[in-house]
């Protein structure tokens, strides 16, 4: 997690979080065709293994209606880590219910009631571990650049001025994918969850930091 501000405004960027990625790696290897919404990613960056033999087609179909209820134990996660890094608070007994409920290596207990989904999760967990942890060292540096100091204050500057609040009311945080193409959704008031070409690009960047900021000072 990178905090980035002054005294006033404030924005916090995380990258390479492991659950999501752990979740989006799963989908991508083993096939699972979840259906298109607005609070699912797109496809994982760069090359991935195929392990579409860790399940049967018929284990599949069913373990693809399991990861929607995964994937969302995820976002609920993201939220609560996001929400505790803004308010500085130390790890929090809901915040560890919260990792458990998202699954934890290496048994992923949290989804035995979803025997298919579990099967598919521990048999490319390594591999999704290697390919994280390639990616983390082929992107090194980049994560802290992503969205330009200068850029969230600015827009930080014209969200306090357009709605007339004190400028110490203005916070967010974003949450960096490393998926493909231009892809952002609000998470929650004040959160973003964002591609990195997304946040990489200063057009996007720029809405990125006015749907978050808005969004938060709504809260």
């Amino acid at each position: 997690m990178q905090f980035e501000g002054t005294s006033s405004w404030r924005f916090a960027v995380s990258a390479g979080d492991d659950h999501p990625h752990l979740a989006l790696f799963v989908r991508h290897v083993v096939g699972l065709r979840v259906g298109d919404s607005p609070d699912v990613p797109p496809r994982l960056a760069g090359a991935v293994s195929d392990h579409r033999d860790v399940l049967n087609e018929d284990e599949r179909q069913v373990a693809q209606r399991q990861w929607t209820s995964w994937w969302a134990a995820v976002i609920r996660l993201k939220i609560q880590e996001q929400e505790a890094s803004a308010a500085d608070l130390r790890v929090s007994p809901e915040l560890l219910a919260r990792r458990e409920q998202a699954g934890s290596p290496p048994d992923f207990a949290a989804l035995i009631d979803r025997p298919e989904l579990r099967r598919a999760v521990i048999g490319t967990f390594l591999g999704a571990h290697r390919w994280l942890s390639a990616r983390r060292i082929g992107s090194r540096g980049e994560h802290d650049a992503l969205i330009p100091h200068r850029l969230i204050g600015q827009v930080a500057e014209d969200v306090a001025f357009d709605r007339s609040v004190d400028i110490g009311d203005v916070r967010g945080s974003a949450a960096v994918l490393d998926v493909e193409g231009s892809w952002r959704h609000l998470l929650a008031p004040g959160m973003v969850m964002c591609s990195m070409p997304a946040a990489a690009a200063p057009d996007e960047a720029s809405l990125i930091l006015r749907q978050a900021f808005e969004s938060g000072l709504q809260r």
